[in-house]
Protein backbone atom coordinates (compact mmCIF):
# COMPACT_ATOMS: atom_id res chain seq x y z
CA UNK A 1 0.00 0.00 0.00
CA UNK A 2 1.39 2.98 -1.11
CA UNK A 3 1.52 6.66 0.34
CA UNK A 4 -0.22 9.05 -2.01
CA UNK A 5 2.75 12.13 -2.60
CA UNK A 6 2.17 15.00 0.21
CA UNK A 7 -0.13 17.93 -1.16
CA UNK A 8 1.54 21.70 -0.84
CA UNK A 9 -0.18 22.30 2.24
CA UNK A 10 1.02 19.26 4.32
CA UNK A 11 4.21 19.49 3.29
CA UNK A 12 4.58 23.52 4.50
CA UNK A 13 2.40 22.15 7.99
CA UNK A 14 5.26 19.17 8.50
CA UNK A 15 8.05 21.93 7.72
CA UNK A 16 6.39 24.40 10.15
CA UNK A 17 6.30 21.96 12.63
CA UNK A 18 9.57 20.92 12.20
CA UNK A 19 11.08 24.30 12.43
CA UNK A 20 8.90 24.85 14.96
CA UNK A 21 10.62 22.47 16.95
CA UNK A 22 14.17 23.55 16.33
CA UNK A 23 13.85 27.37 17.28
CA UNK A 24 11.82 26.34 20.21
CA UNK A 25 14.84 23.94 21.19
CA UNK A 26 17.38 26.72 20.15
CA UNK A 27 15.55 29.30 21.88
CA UNK A 28 15.46 26.91 24.97
CA UNK A 29 19.06 26.68 24.77
CA UNK A 30 19.82 30.24 24.61
CA UNK A 31 17.35 31.07 27.79
CA UNK A 32 19.03 28.61 30.23
CA UNK A 33 22.86 29.73 29.02
CA UNK A 34 21.52 33.92 29.82
CA UNK A 35 19.91 32.73 32.92
CA UNK A 36 23.30 30.85 33.63
CA UNK A 37 25.63 33.79 32.73
CA UNK A 38 23.57 36.23 34.72
CA UNK A 39 23.14 34.13 37.91
CA UNK A 40 26.42 33.66 38.04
Amino acid sequence: MRRRPLSRRERLTLMGIVLGSVVSALTGAVASETLKALLS
